[in-house]
């Protein structure tokens, strides 16, 4: 996250979570938490929360309001294929497709740990009428970002089901 929005900047700060172990671990974290820069991520957070949940609020009346007329559900969840999730939110389409011709191994890795992650998730509880609706997106997967080679290697190789 730290990489996304320069208010976030101060992530890269915070020590590795695995690494504080008791008292003096959670002293390092406060520590780290009064840098200027990890504040001002935290009071970024705290803010963003704040405006997500007034938000959320008001997408359930909405939601409530759309079921009421007899509309289905809109959204109960949501899944990307993992190069999509590596080429969003974490090295950028640059980075990816640097990766893909640099390390191909490192990128099918990365792919199926999202993908054993997303699918360890719990699904959405149905709607009324028993169905589970998820939205789901391919935005990398057209010919317009990848060769079908790496095409079938980002997207079916790494989800296991040995493409070549």
């Amino acid at each position: 996250m730290s990489r996304t929005s320069d208010k976030l900047a101060g992530l890269a700060s915070l020590p590795k979570l695995s690494g504080l172990h008791g008292a003096m671990g959670a002293q390092a974290l406060a520590a780290t938490f009064s840098l200027p820069d990890v504040s001002k991520a935290i009071e970024t957070l705290l803010k963003s929360g704040r405006e997500l949940k007034k938000w959320r609020s008001r997408m359930m009346k909405f939601d409530k309001m759309m079921l009421d007329m007899g509309f289905p559900r809109y959204f109960q969840g949501a899944a990307m294929p993992p190069f999509d999730v590596i080429s969003h939110f974490m090295r950028g389409m640059t980075g990816t497709m640097t990766d893909i011709f640099r390390r191909p191994d490192k990128v099918i890795q990365a792919c199926e740990k999202i993908l054993e992650i997303t699918l360890e998730r719990p699904p959405p509880p149905p709607n009324e009428q028993g169905n589970i609706r998820m939205f789901m997106t391919n935005t990398r997967g057209s010919d317009d970002f990848l060769s079908k080679k790496h095409f079938l290697l980002a997207y079916l190789q790494a989800a296991g089901d040995g493409a070549h």
